[in-house]
This record gives C-alpha cells, sequence and structure tokens, in this order.
C-alpha cells in the first residue's frame, strides 16, 4: 500500500496539482499510522502542514494537524479515551488540535471540528490521569478515600482538588463535542464522546 501511494504522490507531483500532492502524503501518513510508523508518520504530517499553511490550503492543513494529532496519540479520531502522559506528546498534540479547531471553525466544517474538540478532551484526560497517577504514588489515595467514605461526593472532592480547572475543561470540551455529533446525527461520535465522557 505505502508503495503504491509512494507512485501516486510522485504522479500527483508531476501533475501539478498541488492539494491532490498534500492529499496523497496524508495518506501516506495515514498508512504509516496504521502500520505503527508513527515517527514517520508525525514528520510526513508536519510536512504537509508546513507545505498547506505556505500555500494557504486550509482544508489541507486542516487534515494535516487531525492526521498529526493521531500519530502524536497513536489512535484513530474517536478511538483514544485516557492517553498515558509519559509514553505521548500530548503538549504537541494539544498545540495541534487547537489549530486544528481554529481552522474547523473558520471553514464551518463541524464534522472536524466536534472530532478535533473531542480530541482535546481526551487529551486534558490523559492530563488528569497524570496528576491522579503521581497523587497516588505519593502515598496520599487514602486522603481521598477517606473523604469520600464520611460522606463527600466525588465530584465534590474533585473540585477542591488542584486539577479542578482540568475537569472541568475535560467535561465542557466533550459536551461541546457531544453538541456537534449529535447536530451531525453522528452516532459513532456521540456514543464515543459519552463514553469518554465517562472516562473524566
Amino acid at each position: 500500500r505505502l508503495d503504491g501511494l509512494a507512485e501516486l504522490a510522485a504522479l500527483a507531483e508531476a501533475s501539478g496539482d498541488g492539494h491532490l500532492e498534500l492529499e496523497v502524503m496524508l495518506r501516506r501518513a495515514a498508512a504509516l499510522r496504521v502500520s505503527e510508523e508513527t515517527t514517520a508518520a508525525a514528520n510526513l504530517a508536519r510536512k504537509v502542514r508546513r507545505l498547506a499553511e505556505e500555500r494557504a490550503d486550509r482544508p489541507a492543513e486542516l487534515a494535516a494537524c487531525l492526521e498529526l494529532a493521531q500519530a502524536l496519540l497513536n489512535t484513530t479520531l474517536g478511538e483514544s479515551y485516557a492517553p498515558t502522559a509519559r509514553e505521548l506528546d500530548l503538549d504537541g498534540a494539544e498545540e495541534t488540535l487547537r489549530r486544528a479547531i481554529d481552522i474547523a471553525e473558520q471553514l464551518g466544517d463541524e464534522a472536524s471540528l466536534a472530532a478535533a474538540i473531542r480530541e482535546l478532551g481526551t487529551v486534558t484526560v490523559g492530563r488528569l490521569r497524570q496528576w491522579f497517577v503521581d497523587f497516588m504514588r505519593g502515598g496520599r489515595g487514602h486522603e481521598l478515600t477517606a473523604r469520600i467514605a464520611g460522606g463527600e461526593t466525588v465530584e465534590g472532592v474533585i473540585g477542591t482538588l488542584p486539577i479542578a480547572p482540568m475537569f472541568r475543561d475535560a467535561m465542557s470540551q466533550f459536551g461541546r463535542a457531544l453538541e456537534l455529533y449529535q447536530k451531525l446525527d453522528d452516532r459513532r461520535g456521540v456514543m464515543s464522546t459519552v463514553i469518554a465522557m465517562a472516562f473524566v
């Protein structure tokens, strides 16, 4: 598949169709990602993003941002729930997704907007997860257990912790994505987002 896409890329370049050339390069990046060659996939997606920006090709830049985010999170859109902060580039993914959101809003591309916002929510969950892991490793888990056993709600306890703003951000991001998916009547997107909200 990669060989075929390489040949197609050469043909697209020879034809002088700049948008088609970028589209084929992104297909190669996706094929690399599926083959678990995530570093190569990310590098190629970055190249497409740079070229698309230089050419003011917003649709291609948006597609490149979404492809790059998938490579950085080592996942497919809609399939990530709680990425591991120490194994993935959450900072890079967040920057890329925020750019994708900006472009999608400019283009009025609600499907891409929903996908980008949902994935941004999972990045936030990844940060929440890392905070919780560090908290537990620090031997402070008993504090939360005691408070909940004493009658406090989980939501009430979270509201007093340093991660409260991140918790609210994640729920807000997923809530916005859910509204968009419902508007688009995208059942798969709705379910994926509802499950992601449960992870928070």
